[in-house]
């Protein structure tokens, strides 16, 4: 989790995205698409969430109840979304086994 607090809080800005607050996690991944520049996007990404000072990834069935509305205040001080490069990290063959979403959104 350290690991993933370091990547956390080296996360670069690749842009605002603009989806209805009901939009799933999963539903993002379509929308990021169609709103960012594909090259800063990776190939393979998870998302992070915030839980007190700690980040974690959403599993992919987080990514199906989770909505953008949930990384807004009051839950979270500034609307933001983290996607962190599944392809980078240690445990990348674990994340694939439990969901790990590429970008392409036709699964």
């Amino acid at each position: 989790s350290s690991g993933i607090n370091a990547e956390y809080g080296s996360a670069i800005s690749i842009g605002f995205v603009k989806v209805e607050i009901d939009t799933s996690l999963h539903e993002l991944r379509t929308a990021l698409l169609q709103q960012v520049r594909i090259e800063n996007l990776p190939e393979q990404f998870v998302y992070l969430r915030q839980i007190g000072r700690a980040s974690t990834i959403c599993s992919s069935r987080q990514e199906r109840s989770l909505k953008a509305k949930d990384f807004s205040p009051p839950f979270y001080p500034h609307a933001e979304i983290c996607v962190l490069s599944a392809e980078n990290m240690v445990f990348h063959a674990r994340m694939n086994q439990n969901g790990c979403c590429p970008r392409n959104t036709s699964t």
